[in-house]
């Protein structure tokens, strides 16, 4: 190992270690204030897999609402660990940690040794901004996906997969990596599309013949059936659907969706999606040395990823009504760590060693900071989450069953049958009770005693209602009367952001008695 290697490689060791210490010592309620609400439907499928409840989050329904490397990755963890929950997840998020250390080493190789030699500290640098840093450490799929991606760029730029000399041999090596990767987390398949775009690019500059063209194309697609067909055979002959619940509950898609706005974290993708434009642009007029890798050739993996994220975006805009988190971008903000150090390099050769640490401190310490503030504002939410959790655990028998959104923490740690009502975790019998306005008919048939809410807020007729999302539809309303209630958390934060200062509210839980009649639209 040379010594430029060498460093990087003890740094990614002492934060193992350190993070292993820190997992040990801290407080594990602080410490799970790293992982997303999200995290916690994994943990308690695979769990209850494990426990032989089958795959299913609430213990009623089987789920497919998954992304299925992640979970395979979290069986053997509970496994050893069956009953601990706190232990399971500690050590769920642990894993999810080192891979992304683990993921960071690896980046900064793949910069040194092929895109931008000098400028890997950058995009380590860059990678501890949100959302990137967030994706590496939140308990889920994200820094599965990211590991995966990164070793089929490794692959990419050592072997030229990408190129048109590829052999069909090599692409359909490279579709099967990309179906992996799709497993890890299912909207990389556009990673695909990119790769099948690329290929018409090529042929449209006439650095590919139309025959080899074409093989490419069905090698790269042979690759990825091959890796995808096991699980998308499962959701058939399990569900009768090619689709998994969490991706079915909240698409329009064939139609567009109504109305078509840019919302909530829409927002954060579509200001890195301006970035990359931006960085490319800026990519077009540098030509750099021999060992640049220019993002903007046909055969270049950067130019992948711009393209797929360009495509996923593109989805998410059309089709998706609701629930598109700041997680769901995290390849653009991968693109945009490996485009910055490709211009930079195109510009300037190795910068001064000062101007390395000048740079790169400020950035590491603006992403811890805003981490830090965002995991202390969830710590707080989840403080109150556990309040409910506790009163469940006292004052319900354990097969007692709940209805709630953002249903993660607290059907973990309540270790109650708690249903979905978002529909995401849940099974296709709810979301056709959902999308057909009988929410109340399906709580009923299930026998559901309690609902509860984590941003409760009271109308001025002292009511809480509680919206249920549905794809180019009116919300579903549940109606939550104050003479319901049986338990209110102290005030907690009602979002976790990292900028605006999220308003207050409380965690509550109501004794539920289903109408008379299924109340749909409201």
């Amino acid at each position: 190992m040379s010594r430029s290697a060498r460093w990087p490689a003890v740094v990614a060791g002492v934060a193992a270690v350190a993070f292993l210490a820190t997992l040990a010592a801290a407080p594990q309620t602080l410490l799970l204030a790293l992982a997303s609400d999200d995290a916690f439907y994994y943990f308690k499928i695979a769990r209850n897999i494990v426990n032989g409840a089958g795959c299913s989050f609430d213990g009623l329904a089987p789920t497919n609402g998954f992304h299925p490397l992640w979970m395979v990755c979290l069986l053997p963890i509970y496994t050893l660990v069956p009953e601990s929950l706190v232990l399971g997840a500690s050590l769920s998020l642990g894993l999810s940690v080192l891979i992304g250390i683990a993921t960071l080493y690896g980046l900064y190789g793949l910069v040194e040794r092929h895109l931008a030699p000098g400028w890997g500290w950058l995009t380590i640098a860059l990678c501890c901004l949100p959302n990137m840093l967030s994706a590496l450490s939140n308990g889920m799929e994200t820094a599965l996906q990211l590991a995966a991606v990164t070793f089929v760029l490794h692959q990419c730029c050592r072997h030229k997969l990408l190129s048109a000399r590829a052999t069909p041999p090599e692409s359909f090596l490279l579709g099967v990596m990309l179906g992996v990767v799709a497993l890890c987390r299912l909207d990389s398949a556009f990673l695909v599309i990119a790769v099948g775009l690329l290929t018409l690019l090529a042929l449209a500059r006439g650095e590919q013949s139309l025959q080899r063209g074409a093989v490419r194309i069905a090698a790269v697609g042979c690759g990825v059936a091959l890796a995808l067909a096991p699980f998308f055979a499962w959701n058939v002959l399990s569900f009768g659907h090619l689709m998994p619940i969490s991706g079915s509950v909240k698409s329009a898609m064939p139609a567009l969706r109504r109305p078509l706005t840019i919302e909530e974290d829409m927002v954060l993708g579509l200001a890195l999606l301006v970035v990359i434009a931006i960085l490319l642009v800026a990519a077009s007029g540098r030509r750099g040395g021999a060992t640049l890798h220019r993002p903007t050739r046909s055969d270049s993996p950067i130019l992948m990823l711009a393209v797929a994220s360009g495509l996923h975006y593109l989805h998410a805009f059309l089709f998706l009504t609701w629930g598109v988190y700041w997680w769901h971008f995290t390849l653009y903000g991968l693109t945009i760590a490996l485009l910055v150090p490709v211009v930079l390099r195109g510009m300037f050769d190795r910068p001064d060693q000062r101007v390395r640490w000048m740079v790169a401190i400020p950035l590491v310490l603006l992403g811890l900071g805003l981490q830090t503030r965002a995991g202390l504002i969830k710590h707080r939410q989840h403080s109150a989450w556990f309040e409910g959790v506790a009163w469940a655990r006292l004052h319900t028998a354990p097969g007692t069953i709940f209805g709630l959104k953002d249903a993660g923490l607290f059907g973990y740690f309540s270790d109650r049958p708690v249903i979905n009502l978002d529909g995401k975790a849940n099974g296709y019998t709810y979301r056709d009770h959902l999308l057909g306005g009988s929410v109340d008919d399906y709580l009923a048939q299930v026998g559901t005693e309690y609902i509860a809410h984590i941003t409760s807020r009271y109308d001025q007729e002292d009511r809480v209602w509680i919206p249920l999302a549905r794809p180019n539809q009116d919300f579903y309303w549940l109606r939550m009367p104050r003479t319901a209630e049986v338990f209110r958390s102290a005030s907690a934060p009602g979002k976790t952001t990292r900028i605006a200062s999220p308003r207050s509210s409380h965690f509550a839980i109501w004794s539920y008695r289903p109408p008379e009649k299924s109340r749909g639209d409201g």
